[in-house]
């Protein structure tokens, strides 16, 4: 059983779609659950009664409730192949007791300087759960890139990442198609077909299920 974390400490970076086609696209590898941890639902619900292939729960979880969390993982483990949580990146209990028994941390970032400096912080935090949970793989991807970005700037941000220390940077940039917005407001069902060699989540997929592991560094 593999624990992926999807965390971001910015509104609207994207995470809860990362987390979804992440947990589409590894069905066709076994049993899979998305569960949502945030604060506050998101809207899962409609997904779940379109599609009755997707295996979702929403837990109402306080900041500082790290048990209750942690226990349900526990209990779901025997259960699937894969689970898949997405929350929020703020620094809290329920944040630090999955990563505790995570695989991957996926940290969705944009070209923007503040933003960047919010993802840096949630890199630290990993890092140090990471000297305990040594199988703690980091992981951040530009997410939700404007198709007519400008290069340049984009280059510039790509750097910044590639050197940020304790996260695998990866080279996959998941751009804002609509089309596949629509798809998910309309609960319908993503499945691999769906996705050639050149789509950005099946591309992002590709590169976390590279064997090779993150350095983890102070």
């Amino acid at each position: 059983m593999s624990i992926w974390v999807v965390a971001s400490r910015k509104r609207g970076s994207g995470k809860t779609t990362i987390a979804i086609y992440i947990n589409e696209l590894l069905r066709g590898q076994g049993a899979t659950l998305l569960i949502d941890a945030n604060l506050e639902p998101y809207g899962y619900e409609w997904a779940n009664l379109k599609n009755k292939q997707f295996s979702f729960e929403h837990l109402d979880i306080l900041k500082q409730d790290g048990r209750s969390l942690e226990h349900r993982l526990e209990l779901l483990k025997q259960q699937f192949a894969y689970i898949i949580v997405d929350i929020d990146g703020q620094d809290t209990s329920a944040l630090r007791s999955v990563l505790k028994h995570a695989d991957k941390l996926i940290i969705p970032s944009s070209i923007n300087p503040e933003d960047i400096q919010l993802e840096t912080e949630l890199v630290q935090l990993a890092i140090g759960i990471a000297q305990y949970n040594t199988q703690l793989k980091i992981y951040t991807v530009l997410n939700k890139i404007p198709e007519q970005q400008q290069l340049a700037e984009m280059k510039q941000t790509q750097h910044l990442l590639k050197h940020m220390p304790g996260a695998q940077f990866l080279n996959t940039v998941i751009y804002e198609h609509q089309s596949y917005h629509h798809l998910l407001l309309n609960g319908e069902r993503i499945c691999e077909e769906q996705f050639d060699s050149e789509h950005d989540f099946y591309k992002m997929l590709q590169e976390l299920m590279q064997p090779q592991a993150s350095v983890i560094s102070a």
